[in-house]
């Protein structure tokens, strides 16, 4: 009745108590008026916020930049040309927010070409009318250098006034410099974390993080498990990337709260199409295990592929095994010994290992035992810098099962089997470590007539 003026004068007010009243009770009915009466609210905002805006309001310019740059509102569409343009229609009358809003265009690239220096300028002349955000924007370009000549110390001082005069953004560096001693401030993480709760009580999803890291590690407070996860909880539930991956971790482990692996795979995943390559590898891992999705073999093969593109060695080694044995991908022994190489020149042992039984057996490259060698060699370096770092890898069921089969080859006469099994006894790979065995296999391999051919 009060919504369509029916019997009495139209209220939209009331009809929304007593409609509010109605859902509050299960009324799908009642439900579905509120959202459509939302729906009517939201246009006549938008409208009256467009009206404003094209008779020359800057406010509403700069707002009307907002609603176009999120998309958040049903009534207006997202298009970061149209934000862009009424920003600058903002900013072009002195609005500080449209100075603000218009150098971050020109910081990002949003709605027009990336020009830094114009950020810089649009920044400084809100920074001039006194407007924080701008002025921690500012800050920023100072002490990454872009658009600036960098200077750390003059970046400091500009997040240092921002963040006092109540700059969530600000009070986050702050809390970050302090933390970890960065920036133009000693290390103090007492301080750091003095700032990062002023930073989260208002919201900021990154200084959640950094506090949740602080509980979880003992940073400048007492380690707290509980508190960490409501600290990573905040952050996550605001998508911030990294954040969601560490939440994960704690469902996946049922770290104080209850283990919920198909929680962490979506968690995983949220990081994961953020382009956080831990987080795709950990998603990887469980569609590969079929631990809180469905086994899927290509769409681990498809995440460990997009971690190991952005250089993550153990990604790259799980890639190299899935092409080895033609799980989730065509079978191709060359890209499996492409992706060990690259896992193993950042020391990744598994990898190593894989390049070096390659090597060995001419498995998806032409046969070179030196070369095999090498790769051994480096695993029993590493094993020195970390003694039992890897006795973990050591003994797999593919370990003991190449170690079974080269010993047969080796028993054969087959030289390079012997010279691998000397590796295999010297590393402990895949049988127990034996010096004695090592230096007889080695012998044997030396005195063969193939090997002085």
């Amino acid at each position: 009745m009060y919504f369509e003026g029916k019997d009495v004068p139209r209220d939209l007010a009331e009809s929304k108590r007593w409609l509010t009243m109605a859902a509050a009770q299960g009324e799908e009915k009642a439900r579905l008026l509120l959202a459509r009466m939302q729906h009517v609210e939201d246009e006549y905002v938008v409208q009256m916020c467009r009206q404003s805006a094209e008779s020359g309001n800057s406010e509403d310019q700069c707002n009307m930049g907002v609603l176009h740059l999120t998309g958040e509102s049903p009534i207006v569409p997202k298009d970061p040309k149209e934000a862009f343009k009424w920003f600058k229609r903002s900013a072009d009358q002195g609005y500080a927010k449209g100075q603000m809003n218009l150098g971050k265009c020109y910081a990002q690239g949003t709605g027009v070409q990336k020009n830094s220096q114009e950020a810089v300028r649009l920044y400084r002349l809100a920074a001039d009318q006194g407007d924080i955000d701008a002025i921690g924007y500012l800050a920023v370009c100072y002490f990454e250098g872009e658009g600036v000549t960098k200077d750390i110390i003059e970046a400091t001082r500009l997040f240092r006034f921002a963040a006092e005069k109540g700059c969530k953004k600000a009070q986050s560096f702050m809390g970050g410099a302090y933390l970890f001693g960065q920036g133009a401030v000693p290390q103090d993480m007492r301080e750091g974390v003095r700032w990062l709760l002023l930073s989260a009580n208002q919201g900021d999803a990154n200084a959640q993080s950094l506090l949740g890291e602080c509980y979880q590690e003992g940073m400048g407070v007492e380690k707290s498990n509980e508190q960490s996860f409501a600290w990573y909880k905040k952050a996550a539930d605001q998508g911030h990337a990294g954040t969601c991956m560490n939440l994960a971790g704690f469902y996946k482990k049922g770290i104080a709260v209850r283990k919920n692996v198909k929680e962490a795979a979506r968690l995983y995943k949220i990081a994961a199409e953020q382009e956080n390559p831990e987080a795709q590898f950990y998603l990887a891992q469980l569609y590969m295990k079929g631990e809180g999705v469905p086994r899927d073999d290509r769409q681990a093969a498809h995440w460990y592929r997009a971690a190991a593109d952005k250089g993550l060695a153990l990604a790259q080694y799980n890639l190299g095994v899935y092409y080895e044995q033609g799980v989730g991908v065509r079978k191709d022994a060359a890209e499996a010994v492409r992706w060990y190489r690259r896992a193993a020149e950042q020391d990744c042992v598994e990898a190593c290992m894989n390049l070096g039984i390659c090597y060995m057996n001419g498995l998806g490259i032409r046969q070179n035992p030196a070369e095999g060698s090498r790769w051994f060699q480096r695993i029993a370096d590493l094993q020195k810098v970390s003694p039992g770092a890897y006795d973990h890898i050591m003994m797999t069921p593919e370990t003991i099962e190449t170690a079974r089969m080269c010993r047969q080859l080796a028993e054969a006469g087959n030289p390079e089997a012997q010279h691998s099994l000397y590796w295999i006894y010297k590393l402990g790979m895949g049988l127990p470590q034996n010096d004695q065995e090592a230096q007889k296999w080695f012998n044997r391999a030396a005195m063969s007539p193939k090997t002085h051919r």
